[in-house]
């Protein structure tokens, strides 16, 4: 997707899982798949079923995760340095989320 910038951008929450694959796609607002969570493999290595829909109900929480570390950050900026560790892991985990290229 591109925003009226042309930079690319995620698409926007909120991201849900489709029942119909047990929860392993997931679908953004306009009903597009965002992400498949189904692996396909044989053998005792091999992600389980619960592992997939539990992988799957984690990327479709990712647009409210990342705007709570958002907030989180806006809150902390003015807080005691005791907060800083938790500023920090919020703002990592923002740039992880929307690093580019």
């Amino acid at each position: 997707r591109k925003d009226t910038n042309m930079r690319e951008t995620h698409t926007p929450g909120p991201w849900t899982t489709n029942p119909e694959v047990e929860h392993q796609a997931v679908l953004g607002p306009d009903g597009f798949m965002v992400a498949d969570c189904a692996i396909f493999g044989f053998g005792p290595e091999a992600p389980s079923s619960e592992c997939c829909t539990a992988n799957g109900h984690l990327v479709a929480a990712a647009p409210d995760l990342l705007a709570a570390c958002q907030l989180a950050c806006r809150v902390l900026a003015s807080e005691s340095p005791t907060f800083a560790p938790v500023r920090d892991t919020c703002r990592a985990a923002i740039a992880k989320a929307l690093k580019r290229g």
